[in-house]
């Protein structure tokens, strides 16, 4: 895992999603290290483009070139409010990562507080509600198939969180 610059597939500020950046803050982000990129849990580009119904539902908003492969970093669906991210910029901020990290972390915190608050705002939208008691209703829907999973940070620090494990080929 490597941090890197972002490359944008499309015009920002013509997204539904990373529109809420500014041309400069977007424009930063191609410059600086502002997200952790871990190629292992991403499709690339060749993989997406196989999947025309995939393609006609999901715009690729941002790719990075890996060991010759160009991968999926971020996308959103055409006709809702479903978007997505093959990376987390908070790494950056994490303990034993600042060594690592090559940008300011005024600015990762902007981008984090911008990306949450969207997405909240995004997800009040959803008219949808739990109705009865709430710890039952994750218990009955929570999905068997995904797995806790450690990801090592290669800093002494390692992330816990629910996923797959690595099988793009």
């Amino acid at each position: 895992m490597k941090t890197r610059p972002i490359h944008w597939t499309v015009n920002p500020q013509d997204t539904a999603f990373w529109s809420i950046f500014s041309k400069e803050e977007t424009d930063r982000m191609t410059k600086e290290r502002t997200a952790l990129h871990a190629h292992d849990w991403s499709i690339t580009m060749k993989t997406f483009n196989n999947y025309p119904k995939l393609k006609k539902f999901m715009k690729v908003t941002q790719t990075d070139t890996f060991e010759g492969k160009e991968f999926v970093n971020a996308f959103e669906a055409r006709n809702y409010p479903i978007y997505g991210m093959m990376y987390h910029p908070e790494y950056q901020i994490f303990p034993g990562m600042k060594a690592k990290k090559q940008v300011d972390s005024e600015f990762i915190d902007l981008i984090m507080k911008k990306i949450s608050v969207q997405m909240n705002m995004d997800a009040k939208k959803n008219s949808n509600r739990i109705s009865g008691d709430e710890d039952e209703f994750m218990a009955q829907h929570t999905v068997s198939q995904v797995n806790l999973v450690e990801y090592p940070m290669g800093t002494g620090f390692e992330v816990l969180a629910y996923g797959y494990e690595k099988s793009y080929s």
